[in-house]
This record gives structure tokens, C-alpha cells and sequence, in this order.
């Protein structure tokens, strides 16, 4: 919806679909040449796309990219980057109530740690394949 907040750790497919579809995106991305990549194809939608690099291998800094918003500011809050249980533990409190947290890879055993924190929330899953792989994975939403 177009009134919608959303924050992700990862860009891509997903920043270019809500950079047309919502009131604005705040996306970090660790990768530089993929952040220039994203940042080119966003060129006329950069007002509505606050698009971060953070190449500090420090998880804390680069989950904690989210911590300057007030809690329960984010819609929608996705999680496709690197350090993916500190970034669900930091995401808990700033998704609105009836807002979404989408996990992407949730099948992985090393997220459960970041998962079980997220236990409070309503869980659906999804499987299938994904872009640029020949294998399935799963994506799970948890919804506030």
C-alpha cells in the first residue's frame, strides 16, 4: 500500500518493487558493487528509497542500521542480509502492530536462534524456487 513503511537488510528485487509501491524504503546493503547496481536502477525512485551502505563486518553496526526509528515505526520489515538473527532481534519491536517481519532462507538451522525469538508472532511459511538458484528455499513472514 502506498502509505506503507518499509525497512530491509539486502537490497534488490524486493527495493525495487517497494520503491514503486510504498511511501518510502530504507534498505541496507553490505555489498558495494550490489549497492551500486540497485542504486542505478533506482535512480528516478531514490525519494522514496533511503539506500544504505554499511560495509563494517560488525553486525551490531550493521543491524543496528534500524535503531534510529522509533519502535513500531515499520509496516513491513525484511530480513535477506547478512547477521540475520541479530537483525530479527532488533526488528521485534519496530514492526507496528499487524505489521509483517519477512525471513528470507528460514529453512536454515543457523536462523532458528533469531526465529525462536519470534515465537509471539503468527508464522507462515512459503516454499519454493528462487531467483538466480535451481533449488527451493523457504521464506517465512511472521506477522505482528
Amino acid at each position: 500500500k502506498t502509505h506503507m513503511k518499509v525497512f530491509e537488510w539486502g537490497s534488490g528485487g524486493s527495493t525495487l518493487f517497494f520503491a514503486l509501491h510504498c511511501d518510502k524504503i530504507v534498505t541496507v546493503e553490505d555489498d558495494i558493487s550490489w549497492y551500486e547496481n540497485v542504486r542505478r536502477k533506482l535512480q528516478d525512485r531514490l525519494s522514496q528509497c533511503d539506500l544504505r551502505l554499511i560495509t563494517s563486518q560488525d553486525c551490531a553496526t550493521y543491524s543496528n542500521e534500524i535503531g534510529d526509528f522509533d519502535n513500531k515505526h515499520f509496516d513491513v520489515i525484511l530480513i535477506d542480509g547478512k547477521c540475520r538473527n541479530e537483525c530479527i532481534t532488533i526488528s521485534i519491536d519496530k514492526v507496528k502492530k499487524g505489521g509483517l517481519i519477512v525471513l528470507d532462507n528460514s529453512e536454515r538451522v543457523e536462523y532458528l536462534e533469531g526465529i525462536n525469538k519470534l515465537h509471539e508472532l503468527r508464522r507462515i511459511d512459503f516454499w519454493g524456487p528462487g531467483p538466480y538458484n535451481l533449488y527451493f528455499w523457504q521464506t517465512s513472514i511472521f506477522v505482528r
